[in-house]
């Protein structure tokens, strides 16, 4: 099956933090776990680097609209990459295979008429004719397959209500110039073109040179997930669909996992108040499988959570360490003891079994909390009974990867385990020298009351700076 996970792409107008970051985790997520299905997957996001926003970011930091893109794309990349994010291309929509590619379609797109000219008040636009793609986003709706709630009623509100036809072009100086005369003066839209850039960046990577993009968006053998936050849904359910149907893709196998809000110790993220867990910040004191643990357990799959210190030191102590590392050094100490064997029963293997099959479901159902924690209960009853093997730390480990890949490359590195796919793994021969490496620890309960001071210094050295000016 053809994969494309498509991660809602931030716009370089500042960092990230990890109110951003816990709507596009499940892209991550997902896309391991197809690649170890043995799916073709592209997992694409990138830069949002046109309009006025840029331009206001760049004169406030005294840059240019070039040097602004750089630094936060550079920023963003280092930013995924340390939070183990496995894209295939993380492109942005400054870059001229994007520029071209869209100024093409839009060509295509009027001749075909679903772009037309609109003069009112000595002056003219482009229009997408979204209006007359009622039928077809309402097909693709219907035929998508576990969108999260806000999703589904989000996007029956606008369908019932009737689409209206959305503006093309824009009176900004910064982004992708129009490919008509007599549009000197004005740029492509960036909600248009911005959406394109999953098209862009997912023909950027189609490598066998008899597939398209029809192959990964339009065919029987293809699905698209779509990841992002709730306040992006109408981009994607109405416009980005609208989009693909002007274009033909009308077949379209979507799943759309819009996650809703997370706060910070009881408040909404600011980032102009400074209330916010920056990643560099966070990376630095905390491992990057408890920050991905902890936002996956505590996601606004539903409705909005919230990030406490307290639950988050918590989840540390008495989840990855007691539970999880727990079973770890448990079964390394028996089995170099005597006590404990590669393999027990087929009922042992069978279970295994079974849970690849039920996780591998919570996961494209975009259920990823759920799927998570029936691993880490799977391990606390193997604790409680007191039944340790071999064979299921690695197949605990393999299903754990989508989730916390450095913890489960560490011990498939451990038993020198090469095979990664998404089914039971079997072990014959085990190390001579097997010796436990601590992979999570127990955090100090104090270290909760000194990061609530550590944020509550930082709003007020912003507020102070706002009395001052």
């Amino acid at each position: 099956m053809r994969i494309v996970i498509g991660n809602a792409w931030p716009y370089t107008n500042g960092k990230l933090h990890l109110g951003r970051i816990v709507v596009l985790l499940p892209g991550d997520i997902i896309a391991r776990y197809h690649r170890k299905k043995g799916d073709k997957v592209i997992f694409v996001s990138g830069s949002d680097t046109h309009g006025n926003l840029v331009l206001e970011k760049a004169n406030e930091e005294g840059l240019e609209p070039l040097e602004i893109i750089d630094k936060y794309h550079k920023e963003f990349k280092k930013c995924f990459n340390s939070l183990d994010f496995s894209f295939d291309l993380f492109s942005n929509t400054d870059s001229k295979n994007h520029k071209e590619w869209v100024k093409d379609k839009i060509l295509e797109l009027y001749n075909k008429g679903y772009i037309y000219e609109d003069c009112t008040d000595n002056d003219k636009n482009l229009m997408f004719r979204l209006s007359s793609l009622n039928d077809e986003v309402e097909s693709i709706f219907k035929n998508g397959e576990y969108w999260r709630e806000n999703a589904k009623k989000i996007t029956e509100k606008y369908i019932s209500e009737g689409l209206r036809d959305k503006s093309v072009t824009k009176d900004i100086t910064f982004g992708v110039d129009v490919p008509l005369d007599g549009y000197e003066d004005k740029k492509i839209f960036v909600w248009i073109e911005a959406l394109m850039g999953y098209l862009t960046a997912t023909q950027e990577c189609i490598d066998d040179k008899e597939e398209t993009l029809e192959d990964y968006f339009n065919s029987e053998d293809s699905r698209v997930y779509l990841v992002h936050g709730k306040d992006n849904i109408p981009f994607h359910s109405i416009i980005f669909t609208g989009i693909l149907s002007a274009l033909g893709y009308k077949n379209v196998k979507l799943r759309i996992f819009s996650s809703n809000h997370l706060k910070l110790e009881g408040k909404n993220f600011s980032t102009i108040k400074n209330w916010a867990l920056w990643i560099n910040d966070v990376l630095e004191r905390y491992s990057v499988d408890l920050i991905r643990y902890y936002l996956i357990t505590n996601s606004p799959e539903k409705s909005d959570s919230d990030f406490r210190f307290r639950n988050f030191i918590n989840a540390n102590n008495y989840e990855l360490v007691e539970i999880l590392e727990r079973f770890y050094i448990n079964t390394i100490s028996l089995y170099k003891k005597g006590k404990c064997n590669i393999y027990k029963n087929k009922y042992e293997k069978d279970k295994i079994i079974n849970y690849y099959e039920e996780i591998g479901k919570k996961i494209e159902r975009g259920e990823l909390k759920n799927a998570l924690k029936n691993i880490i209960s799977l391990v606390k009853e193997f604790n409680e009974e007191r039944n340790y093997s071999i064979i299921k730390l690695i197949n605990i480990a393999n299903l754990l990867e989508p989730f916390i890949p450095t913890f489960s490359e560490k011990i498939k590195k451990l038993f020198e385990i090469k095979e990664s796919g998404w089914n039971f793994i079997h072990v014959e021969n085990i190390p001579d020298k097997l010796e436990y490496i601590e992979t999570f620890k127990t955090l100090d309960k104090n270290l909760a009351n000194e990061e609530i001071r550590l944020l509550k210094i930082k709003k007020n050295k912003v507020k102070n700076l706002e009395y001052l000016q």
